[in-house]
């Protein structure tokens, strides 16, 4: 029991030691990159757009897609349209995107990328974008900055779109923590940025090569990074490079979501564990080592859940040290608190209440991971 309860402890210091580690070297600024805008280096850019079942969101995102500050002939919207309605199609045909029908036995983002990566070739640069992301008019011309400084892979950061209610709001809060631990918190002490699934650039060739390789129903972004660390391929985190991202409204929708993330991130940590600290004893690839430990850490929900639930066991059993957990919920909450926005405390506060249900609904998505690896869980978007 002893042994057991030390892991235990030993386990939740590491994912505590791991967060207040980013989220202290978060709080410098990223040291700004030294891009250049080359007159005559302008980058062929294509943006590519997977869209399934996204009738209500994706026509108004393919026309925003169009609206950058970038050369017109340098650029081309790509709608990767899976199981999109007649009428959809119809309306996108009618903009100056192009729309790719894509056809496939088992729907998934990076089958759809796939297909439509074969007739996609005169071009430098690939943006992946959701169907509900809106880019920051300037983000091209950010991007092809990045792209002329020497950088084959980058992510951007993504900002909520919504905070339409409390769920939303405190999805909008995580994403904020997720771009400063681990984002701007690693890059910040050489490490790769994270990548997200969407609002990611890489160069053309690149991305073609990793992704053949890739055959999954979810989770493709994680295998991708995984693919670029141990090839020693560094992602960039472009603070700059900004894009909207509708956060979930529903606790349903929130369910299938975190399903869909927590058994891409354990399958893949469980993976590529050994793999990864054999090429870190080896080779020294921190990057590789770092990031599947990442993938094996709770997510910070169920983190601040299992810590309070622990500190209440052990005072009502002497079964459980005290100190130990009460030291360790400290330090938790220090790190959360670094990364939470002084403008958010307020309304944070008044959206408390939905932590303990967010908790449990991650709670179940954790015991339900398995249905991410039979079909393809869709979060449904509806916010223009």
């Amino acid at each position: 029991m002893i042994i057991i309860e030390y892991m235990v402890l030993t386990y939740l210091g590491i994912n505590v030691g791991y967060i207040l580690l980013f989220a202290l070297a978060s709080l410098r600024k990223v040291k700004d990159v030294e891009v250049t805008q080359v007159h005559d280096k302008t980058n062929r850019i294509a943006i590519l757009i997977p869209a399934y079942k996204e009738d209500q969101v994706i026509v108004n995102s393919a026309k925003e897609a169009l609206r950058q500050r970038y050369a017109d002939n340098k650029f081309e919207v790509f709608i990767l349209a899976d199981q999109l309605r007649s009428k959809t199609i119809e309306a996108l045909n009618h903009t100056k995107v192009n729309v790719i029908e894509i056809e496939l036995a088992q729907s998934s983002k990076v089958g759809a990328l796939n297909q439509s990566l074969q007739h996609i070739d005169d071009f430098d640069i690939a943006v992946i974008l959701d169907a509900d992301n809106l880019m920051d008019h300037d983000l091209l011309n950010i991007v092809n900055g990045y792209f002329n400084a020497g950088y084959q892979a980058i992510q951007g950061q993504r900002i909520a779109k919504n905070t339409d209610s409390k769920i939303a709001f405190l999805d909008s809060i995580s994403e904020k923590m997720n771009n400063l631990i681990f984002r701007r918190g690693h890059v910040n002490l050489g490490l790769p940025s994270a990548l997200i699934g969407s609002g990611m650039a890489f160069e053309l060739n690149i991305l073609k090569a990793y992704l053949s390789q890739i055959d999954v129903l979810g989770g493709f972004d994680k295998v991708l990074e995984v693919m670029l660390l141990k090839d020693r391929v560094n992602i960039c985190y472009a603070e700059d490079a900004k894009v909207l991202d509708e956060k979930v409204s529903d606790k349903t929708n929130f369910t299938t979501q975190r399903t869909r993330w927590i058994a891409a991130q354990w399958r893949y940590g469980f993976q590529y564990l050994f793999d990864a600290t054999a090429h870190l004893l080896r080779y020294g690839n921190i990057g590789y080592f770092d990031k599947v430990l990442q993938f094996l850490l709770l997510p910070r929900l169920m983190l601040l859940g299992f810590l309070g639930c622990s500190v209440l066991v052990s005072l009502l059993s002497s079964a459980i040290e005290t100190l130990p957990l009460v030291i360790l919920s400290g330090l938790y909450g220090f790190a959360l608190l670094l990364v939470i926005p002084q403008k958010d405390s307020l309304q944070l506060a008044k959206c408390l209440g939905v932590v303990p249900t967010l908790f449990w609904r991650m709670v179940i998505a954790s015991l339900q991971f398995r249905k991410a690896g039979k079909s393809f869980l869709h979060t449904e978007h509806h916010v223009n």
